[in-house]
């Protein structure tokens, strides 16, 4: 399980950085399934968010990504 570290000031507008990196002790891996139950809050109708989750290879570059868009300005939460 991850949680946030450090997510910006709330006060803070614009892209905040990931908050997580977690290394599989058992990688490299081959032909795995990957599951996430995620969820983005807001702190107020007019703010929008995005979760995402990329998988990398052992030199950092992509494999995979997946994420979840707020896009709705009056979505106030969003899980799946």
């Amino acid at each position: 399980r991850l949680i946030r570290a450090f997510l910006g000031e709330t006060s803070s507008t614009g892209w905040h950085g990931c908050f997580a990196k977690k290394n599989i002790r058992q990688g490299p891996l081959q032909d795995f399934i990957m599951q996430a139950y995620v969820g983005v809050s807001s702190w107020h109708w007019d703010q929008m968010g995005r979760v995402e989750i990329g998988l990398v290879d052992v030199n950092g570059d992509y494999v995979a990504r997946i994420s979840m868009n707020d896009v709705h300005w009056r979505a106030e939460q969003n899980t799946g």
